[in-house]
């Protein structure tokens, strides 16, 4: 998702969705608006970078709008690799208001690295899951990303294993079904 604030209330009152949607994993980029350069340090303005630094999975300021083809490469790589969160660029209000020369925008859309799971690593987790009396699969939001919904289904059924959502996986799996 994308989502942009004003600057000051707009993203002092968005910081609480910030956090929660940091706290969900999921992809998100936060675009708000920020106070004019000369005035970032007055107080009491709203740093949106400086206060959600540590809620999200990363918070730049973009200082030149020169900077901000580059930036924006960053944070859509950001976006599709690693763990899923909260990426936050904000721009200046007078940034804004400028014009990016002709040619400076050379953006080039980046490519998607995921992370594969250790073999051995798996065959020790199904034995592990073979081998537990009382085995339950909790399942996270991280089905979705993977489309696997269908695999988790067919596992479950397989292992006859129960199988639990987290509110952010909610219908990854049947809700009706037995093992549900």
């Amino acid at each position: 998702g994308v989502t942009t604030v004003q600057y000051g209330p707009g993203a002092e009152n968005a910081f609480g969705a910030v956090a929660q949607t940091q706290a969900d994993a999921s992809p998100v980029l936060y675009l708000p608006t920020g106070y004019p350069r000369d005035e970032r340090s007055v107080v009491p303005n709203f740093d949106a970078s400086l206060n959600l630094k540590h809620i999200t999975k990363s918070a730049e300021t973009v200082m030149s709008v020169g900077r901000i083809p580059q930036m924006m490469q960053n944070a859509f790589a950001q976006l599709r690799n690693g763990k899923p969160g909260v990426v936050m660029m904000e721009t200046p209000k007078d940034v804004l208001a400028e014009d990016l020369a002709d040619g400076d925008y050379n953006y080039a859309s980046p490519r998607r690295s995921a992370a594969q799971p250790d073999p051995q690593d798996m065959a020790e987790l199904l034995d592990s899951l073979l081998a537990a009396r009382n085995p339950v699969i909790v399942a996270g939001q991280g089905v979705f990303y993977a489309r696997a919904c269908g695999e988790l289904k067919e596992l479950a059924e397989l292992l006859q294993v129960p199988v639990m959502t987290t509110l952010n996986a909610k219908s990854a799996f049947p809700e009706n079904h037995a093992l549900a």
